[in-house]
């Protein structure tokens, strides 16, 4: 039978939890605006431009935090201070006259480099002029010319690239433009786009993020999605919008946090204003939010506090307290099984066990235990005897997936809660009396190992493991048991001589790697890739002003595509192969990590670390406290191996 767990909702978590997150930023935000009304930059949000003066202009996204003082303005509640002051209303309006004076004649504006015209930059802050525009009902013909312009631009500009976040930004910005300035003129254009990022929309409920799926950016896309059907009611939206809160609900971690490196833009974005939105006719979406809540309440939010991404998590929260239902879902619950999303390469497998009370339910050092550093060469791609099969790049075998609906005939995984029952797997090529053998030998030796460190004596309870496992990242992985996390793995990390400037060799960039799944385990191998660590020097960036300043004004997307190329997408391969497998033996996960190479002369340092990207994703690389894990050091054990031979590394979680 499926075993499901059953959680209720903590009851000291309540909707202010998202007012007070957001009132604690509006003092940092206030802190980069330039508050002096007879500064030639009054109303500037980028302190590197109107105070530091280290850049050469100003950056057009900054203008979004408009929006959170907008909000906080009228958020009322009786801690914060800023409600009602008239002094943020003048602050807000000068923000948005200092948008539309900073941008380019077209409307657009820039974010990272001059004449850039960044899509994602001109729609945030669009949106957030718009939405303060009107909630402080302003009245200036000079502000709605500019928004006029802009949403020209948005309308006909097409980025390099598949971000679903910004094009579903768009859509929300071209219809409140229209209905602010009662017209129609952006309608065909706003039914193009819509269709353009609904075609983005996997099967599987996510939307296209670059390379994939990003469960982040994709609860912002749900949040502009869920403000464009209510806004616009004919738009249709309500079943893709039930696909991907769905596919949400399968995300959100035990522990109330939400996404991190197996994802592939590697964040930990959460914003919940879509959830209230689509709750009030899902309920189940409700419980997406009261989940993240109880994570809010135990400090497990990432922090975004830094200059350039401050803005988008503070006016989200505060609108989320805005449309917070009041009548919600008092519990949820989760299915003990495989939820395997073929098209998004994410696998979430739950199981329970019983374990002792000594057992560890948080990160533990002495767990990481090189079992053995020298392999025979012929054995370097075999984390045990038995031998990868051909892998199984395709969708889960039958016997694995979930069963259908006998209405529908669609595989029953609504809102997490999938009813797939746990079969035996296809058997290997071998013998199942030689299987079964090594299975047990395994076994036994694992028993050995936890028998060391546990008591004969000591009592036994149930405990509920889950795992977050990305197969396009190469096994990157996060753990929890019991509601706590136990580890977060980011793959084979090595530092290699290459010049002047160390190279580093990684496990996990988004890449097509071979895999088997079978009842109890995973085995995914393929070669590491070389990390993006382009750096900015004075050089360099003479030579992109130098391109901008000329013919690159005129081809702003064709520059964003090589920094795209150069920064963010595509992996080149370094010459070292990893086999990782993971087995769930007793409720307990075996990592068996192995990595060859035909020498390891060059290597100068090796590891595996909890939180490590090497990819520029801006709202990536914020710290979270899950993040406060030991990183475990290899360096010793690669040293003392001669060409040929390779590592193995084995972790009993």
């Amino acid at each position: 039978m499926n075993q499901k767990v059953h959680r209720t909702v903590n009851q000291i978590v309540n909707r202010d939890l998202f007012a007070r997150e957001a009132i604690g930023q509006i003092p940092k935000i206030l802190t980069l605006l330039d508050r002096n009304p007879h500064s030639p930059t009054y109303g500037c949000f980028d302190r590197n431009f109107w105070h530091y003066k280290i850049i050469d202009f100003p950056s057009g996204m900054a203008q979004e935090f408009v929006l959170p003082l907008t909000l906080v303005y009228q958020t009322n509640l009786p801690d914060n201070p800023y409600y009602q002051k008239p002094v943020i209303r003048d602050w807000v309006e000068a923000g948005i006259f200092y948008a539309a004076h900073s941008a380019h004649q077209d409307g657009s504006c820039d974010d990272y480099f001059p004449f850039e015209r960044a899509a994602g930059a001109a729609a945030f802050s669009l949106l957030a002029c718009l939405e303060s525009y009107r909630q402080l009902e302003l009245n200036h013909y000079e502000l709605l010319k500019f928004f006029e312009r802009r949403a020209d631009w948005l309308a006909h500009h097409q980025e390099s690239g598949k971000l679903a976040n910004h094009q579903a930004l768009i859509v929300l910005c071209l219809e409140l433009t229209g209905k602010l300035l009662e017209t129609s003129k952006w309608e065909s254009a706003k039914l193009r786009r819509l269709e353009q990022l609904l075609s983005w929309q996997n099967s599987e409920g996510w939307f296209q993020e670059y390379e994939g799926c990003d469960p982040g950016y994709h609860t912002l896309t749900i949040s502009a999605l869920a403000r464009v059907d209510r806004l616009w009611p004919d738009s249709h939206l309500k079943e893709p919008l039930t696909k991907a809160v769905e596919f949400a609900a399968n995300l959100i971690h035990p522990d109330g946090s939400y996404g991190g490196e197996y994802t592939s833009r590697n964040t930990y974005n959460f914003f919940p204003h879509g959830f209230e939105l689509v709750g009030q006719w899902l309920p189940e979406a409700l419980s997406i939010n009261d989940q993240f809540l109880i994570g809010l309440a135990n400090n497990l939010n990432p922090c975004y506090g830094d200059d350039h991404i401050i803005g988008h998590h503070t006016w989200n929260y505060l609108l989320a307290w805005r449309d917070f239902v009041s009548d919600r879902p008092q519990s949820y619950e989760r299915s003990l099984n495989k939820i395997w999303f073929p098209g998004a390469q994410i696998l979430i497998w739950r199981k329970s066990s019983e374990t002792t009370s000594k057992n560890s339910l948080e990160t533990n050092p002495e767990n990481y235990q090189v079992v053995a550093t020298v392999t025979p060469e012929s054995k370097t791609n075999e984390p045990t005897n038995e031998p990868i099969n051909e892998p199984i790049n395709q969708p889960l075998p039958e016997e694995l997936a979930p069963p259908e609906d006998a209405a529908t005939g669609q595989p029953q995984d609504s809102m997490g809660l999938s009813n797939s029952q746990e079969k035996p797997a296809a058997k290997s090529p071998e013998s199942t009396e030689n299987s079964e053998s090594k299975s047990e030998s395994k076994a036994e030796s694992v028993q050995a190992n936890k028998a060391e460190n546990l008591s004969e004596n000591e009592p036994t309870e149930t405990a509920i493991a889950e795992l977050y496992l990305a197969i396009n990242k190469g096994g990157v992985f996060k753990l929890f048991r019991d509601g706590k996390l136990v580890a977060s793995d980011t793959q084979f990390s090595l530092l290699v001589s290459d010049g002047k400037q160390p190279k580093n060799a990684v496990g996990h960039l988004v890449d097509t790697y071979e895999y088997e799944l079978g009842e109890n385990e995973i085995i995914i191998h393929g070669d590491l890739g070389w990390a993006k660590q382009k750096l900015m020097t004075p050089l360099n960036l003479m030579i992109l002003r130098g391109v901008m300043l000329t013919v690159g004004r005129f081809f702003p997307n064709v520059i964003r595509k090589i920094l795209q190329k150069m920064l963010i997408t595509g992996k080149q391969k370094a010459p070292f192969k990893f086999v990782r497998r993971l087995q769930w033996i007793d409720g307990q996960l075996q990592i068996t990590d192995s990595l060859s190479a035909e020498s390891w002369d060059k290597v100068l340092s090796a590891g595996i670390g909890c939180d490590q990207t090497s990819i520029y994703v801006v709202m990536s690389r914020t710290f979270q406290a899950g993040q406060l894990q030991p990183w475990l050091d290899l360096t010793a054990e690669i040293k003392r191996l001669s060409p040929g031979e390779s590592l193995t590394v084995q972790r009993i979680l």
